[in-house]
């Protein structure tokens, strides 16, 4: 009995230590072929080194390619480091042929996130899988490239009480327009399942809160257009969740959505501390896309806001000739209702009954043809 229960803690101790490595990262896929849909794809994980500055332990990563197919990506060498040892950035690489044109979700998962996030279950964060979404548009006529977004700097520490201020800086490699949006971390269910359910069992992390909001101090935000992302003021030590989404518009169709997930850590460096601003809760926040050629194709209105009875009336005025769907998320990023309107019409209107959710902030979202909009309602 006590070699069982020797082997147990051996395998439970080197989880904990594998869950200790995940910083964050992204996935990248190229289309690398004219005349079939052949994408390289690469996984790029943010880790952190062993002790001594060593490579973090090899591993591979299951990746679902959107279709019902998956399989366990290997780590590439060498394993590229920055800022001294304080990050490493190992990537995982493979080709995929898609046999149909379509939207795919590509996924990647690995056991498990750092441990001890603050704005993740109040702190407790330990051996809660990690996982990355890159949505794309496949189809022959076109040739995705998804923005290559560059290695973090500083090792993702940032100073106590001084505001902060981090430029996502994505390039894309065909021109294309690119958007920018607050998101929340992802988790799989299943992230070592031998079969193809992992791949529909990605979700949002229930327990994330924004880094502003797991204290409601200040704010903490992104410009959609620049992609300068601005924390004002970390009032807390300790390691911090992030995620953005990065939209790619081309001629103002969407035609990918990278997923990307960093870590901050906010550590003392001294001077003088600033005062936060009024605190504003972060969103999911969502815009149209950067194409200017037709900035009022969607106009959403909400009505009464604040609303006090629970019932408001919905109005969107849309020129895209196109059917249009809505959802209702709250402050977290969370859904509560998805209602789609499949006619097509200039103006559509209806009444959303929000009487059994409680009092707080939400979000209203209208999309058509790859546009989207938001409208901030208050129900009291």
């Amino acid at each position: 009995m006590r070699p069982l229960y020797c082997l147990l803690l051996l395998l439970l101790s080197s989880s904990a230590a594998f869950a200790d490595h995940i910083f964050g990262g992204y996935i990248r896929a190229e289309r690398v072929s004219n005349t079939s849909l052949t994408y390289a794809i690469t996984v790029t994980m943010y880790e952190n080194p062993a002790a001594g500055g060593d490579p973090p332990p090899a591993r591979v990563v299951n990746l679902c390619f959107g279709d019902g197919q998956f399989r366990e990506v290997p780590r590439a060498f060498p394993v590229m480091s920055a800022d001294g040892s304080k990050l490493s950035i190992s990537l995982y690489k493979t080709t995929y042929t898609y046999t149909g044109p379509g939207v795919y979700a590509l996924v990647a998962t690995v056991v498990n996130r750092t441990a001890i996030i603050r704005n993740i279950n109040s702190g407790l964060s330990n051996d809660q899988p990690f996982a990355l979404r890159t949505t794309i548009q496949a189809a022959g006529y076109i040739n995705t490239k998804t923005p290559f977004i560059p290695s973090p700097p500083t090792g993702l520490q940032i100073p106590l009480k001084q505001r902060f201020s981090m430029l996502v800086n994505a390039a894309d490699a065909g021109g294309d327009s690119l958007s920018y949006a607050l998101a929340v971390p992802l988790t799989s269910a299943l992230p070592q399942s031998t079969t193809a359910d992992w791949c529909t069992s990605l979700s949002a992390v229930a327990t994330y809160q924004f880094p502003n909001n797991a204290k409601q101090v200040g704010t903490y935000r992104i410009n959609a257009k620049t992609g300068l992302l601005t924390w004002d003021v970390p009032t807390e030590l300790g390691s911090f969740s992030i995620a953005i989404v990065v939209s790619e518009w081309r001629y103002g169709q969407l035609i990918s959505e990278t997923h990307q997930e960093l870590l901050l850590t906010v550590v003392d460096k001294g001077g003088t501390p600033i005062t936060p601003p009024p605190y504003e809760p972060a969103y999911v926040g969502v815009l149209t896309a950067t194409d200017d050629r037709a900035p009022d194709a969607l106009q959403l209105t909400v009505s009464p806001n604040p609303s006090m009875g629970g019932v408001v009336q919905v109005s969107l005025q849309n020129r895209l000739g196109l059917p249009a769907v809505f959802s209702v998320l709250d402050n977290q990023g969370r859904v509560h209702q998805h209602i789609e309107k499949n006619q097509v019409l200039d103006q559509q209107g209806f009444q959303l009954d929000l009487s059994n959710q409680p009092a707080g902030l939400y979000f209203i979202r209208a999309e058509s043809g790859g546009r989207q909009v938001v409208r901030k309602l208050v129900r009291e």
